[in-house]
């Protein structure tokens, strides 16, 4: 999911979310650094708690301005308060003869280490289960067929609705591009990065990047990339 995003994010050519590849490089460089980040995924994903000095931390490591957590997990009605990886519900279920409905939940929330705000959140909720209601996994053909429903519904679903609003909250004035998923971007009407959106909410900080914003040379289109 993850993934998507970031692929559906760069498609705009106004936003630069950084590849997992690259951040996973960094991390396996960086114990440090890859401590900090299982810390605050792990403590997001049990509490829903956003540790914001963490993410500080690891904005300034990456030189970006805004972190997007994403978690998931599923249950089912006989463990509803059970969060279980979808990974391994589909081995469980491959290796035995196990036909549950299981709920898919997936968690993300958008960050401004600037102002150590939570910009924007939302939970998506699914049934992964077929007509009757149960999630027929009972051989590696069965799961990957369920992988697959998973993976379009993270594509056309999920990361589709985290996208947009990602890029409302960046560019909440260019209101013709609210729709993402073009094919091809039009580049020569670039939407205008605004650097005062989040001025209210913490002007010793913001008023920081303000300056910064005015000695930008603003005739280079690559200024108008937000880095993610």
């Amino acid at each position: 999911m993850a993934q998507d995003v970031r692929k559906t994010l760069n498609q705009t050519n106004t936003i630069k979310a950084n590849t997992l590849y690259d951040i996973r490089k960094r991390l396996y460089s960086d114990n440090n650094l890859k401590d900090l980040v299982i810390k605050a995924l792990s403590q997001y994903k049990t509490s829903d708690k956003v540790d914001f000095d963490t993410l500080q931390e690891i904005a300034d490591k990456f030189s970006v301005k805004s972190i997007l957590l994403i978690t998931s997990w599923t249950n089912n009605d006989k463990t509803p308060t059970s969060k279980r990886d979808l990974w391994e519900i589909l081995e469980v279920n491959s290796a035995f003869d196990i036909s549950y409905p299981y709920n898919l939940v997936v968690n993300t929330v958008l960050t401004d280490n600037v102002n150590n705000v939570i910009m924007w959140s939302a939970k998506f909720n699914k049934g992964v289960s077929n007509s009757d209601g149960y999630f027929i996994a009972k051989n590696h053909t069965q799961a990957i067929s369920q992988l697959e429903k998973i993976k379009q519904y993270s594509k056309n679903v999920v990361s589709a609705n985290i996208s947009q609003n990602i890029y409302l909250r960046f560019f909440p004035k260019d209101s013709k591009s609210a729709d993402i998923k073009m094919d091809a971007p039009d580049l020569t009407n670039k939407p205008q990065f605004i650097p005062d959106a989040l001025k209210h909410l913490s002007p010793s900080r913001i008023m920081k990047e303000l300056e910064k914003e005015k000695e930008r040379d603003y005739s280079n289109p690559n200024e108008f990339i937000y880095q993610f």
